[in-house]
């Protein structure tokens, strides 16, 4: 069975605006794990999807459909990477990128954007996309950057991997 579209955007609408309140992006996997199951008991959303499609697939459907789209769309916006790296946000983009996000300017300067929790990929990936096109780093962002990735000698790490990498600055966010 099919969800209705109108059932479908409502719920999307529903979970992505609460998703948008509870910090979502930067909620611990247990903590996701326990919106979940709360989403799939709820009578107004695991209720009603329940109608359309099989109740055993509502919580995969809620994880793989609407909440993974949910990341894509916060995570892919520059502003706020350009904003904390120092750039307009107008400034002119010759190419986007995804996983990890990231925005080359027509200047051949590269900004790359993603998880703390995933500071490795998102250094090589700046690293590779710079040595390939001969472009030049800003710098990253790293999102989340709570618990460990608050810790001065964890970020120590972090800066010195990107210095030899030349990626160069490293702006910490904690949401």
């Amino acid at each position: 069975m099919t969800i209705p579209a109108d059932i479908r955007d409502s719920v999307r609408e529903q979970l992505w605006s609460e998703a948008d309140s509870i910090g979502w992006l930067d909620l611990s996997a247990p903590d996701k794990s326990r919106k979940y199951d709360d989403w799939v008991v709820r009578e107004d959303v695991g209720g009603i999807l329940a109608r359309h499609m099989d109740a055993r697939q509502v919580r995969v459907y809620l994880k793989d459909t609407v909440m993974k789209s949910y990341t894509l769309r916060r995570m892919e916006s520059h502003e706020r990477p350009f904003r904390v790296l120092g750039i307009r946000c107008d400034a002119r983009v010759a190419e986007e990128y995804v996983k990890p996000h990231g925005r080359r300017l027509d200047d051949g300067r590269l900004v790359c954007w993603g998880s703390a929790s995933n500071w490795k990929a998102v250094l090589m990936a700046t690293f590779e996309r710079c040595r390939a096109g001969h472009y030049a780093s800003v710098g990253v962002v790293l999102t989340g950057a709570s618990g460990r990735y608050q810790v001065a000698q964890f970020r120590e790490l972090v800066e010195e991997a990107a210095e030899r990498l030349n990626v160069g600055r490293v702006a910490w966010l904690e949401m």
